[in-house]
């Protein structure tokens, strides 16, 4: 009997423990993934620092030959620069970073949209046009919504039109005013299609919350406060609209209704485990 009853102590502490595990698990993922991402982005700056203005100028002018040949087709092959090693300064394969101030995201952004990359940060399609800006571009980037560990693009259902997003590539800051926002399906790709003189950038991510079925593109055209904003750092960025970044992200409500799920399933173990405790002592006064 006495037996029996710890290994019921032990059987409901570990039910309870998972329970309280679940509800503090989102918190603690995404600030550890955050703190990586920090870490990540730092490092990159400092490998920044480290290149001479001339580099990267010329860094630069090859990633924007690679547009240009993906716009005109016009460059032979054997010409057209390795997507891989384009605006790669780090080991990491980093090549910016996107700041998004309207729901207080920063993420690196990596070549490519495999899970290798979109599980750190966002991923640059790589049939689209990289993200250095100029006239008859389209960059596209990629990044996961509604993981319990990291917010990600889950909140990117909140920007609103006129919100403006940052890229940080090499040593240029570029600005984008979102100005269209739309749902499509996974095989439509219309929406993201390079327009003619058109400087674009389209944030995607999956919809709506769980079920994944659609794809949401934010799309943004290019603004040019960028010579001001250079000199500041991406933390230095307000959000435009920090009520709705606060009180409206969809990570936060689904983090909090996974909270009083686990605190409640918490809860109830307690319950039953002091109930059932009550019944095998007086059973064991009764014998």
């Amino acid at each position: 009997m006495h037996k029996k009853r710890i290994l019921l102590h032990v059987l409901f502490l570990v039910l309870f423990l998972i329970g309280i595990g679940a509800a503090a698990y989102p918190a603690f993922g995404n600030w550890y993934t955050e703190q990586k991402r920090s870490v990540v982005l730092t490092e990159y700056e400092k490998a920044l620092a480290k290149i001479e203005d001339a580099d990267l100028t010329d860094a630069f002018k090859q990633a924007e030959i690679y547009n240009d040949a993906l716009f005109t087709g016009e460059i032979d092959e054997k010409e057209r620069p390795d997507y891989g090693e384009l605006l790669c300064t780090t080991e990491d394969g980093i090549m910016g970073y996107v700041e998004i101030p309207a729901i207080q995201i920063r993420l690196p952004i990596y070549h490519g949209c495999t899970e290798n990359e979109l599980s750190k940060g966002a991923g640059h399609l790589p049939s689209s046009s990289l993200p250095v800006g100029g006239k008859s571009t389209h960059a596209v980037l990629a990044a996961h919504s509604g993981r319990a560990d990291s917010k990600m693009f889950t909140d990117l259902d909140q920007v609103k039109e006129g919100d403006l997003v940052y890229l940080y590539v090499l040593n240029k800051t570029l600005t984008y005013e979102v100005d269209k926002i739309t749902v499509t399906t996974p095989d439509d790709t219309d929406a993201i299609q390079i327009i003619d003189g058109e400087d674009l950038l389209t944030l995607l991510t999956c919809t709506p919350y769980g079920t994944n079925t659609h794809r949401l593109l934010v799309r943004g055209h290019r603004i040019f406060p960028d010579e001001t904003l250079s000199t500041s750092k991406p933390s230095e960025a307000k959000p435009e609209h920090p009520d709705t970044a606060v009180h409206r992200s969809t990570w936060t409500n689904e983090y909090r209704n996974g909270l009083t799920e686990g605190l409640l399933f918490a809860l109830l173990i307690l319950l039953i485990s002091v109930f059932l405790y009550g019944i095998i002592r007086l059973k064991a006064k009764r014998s």
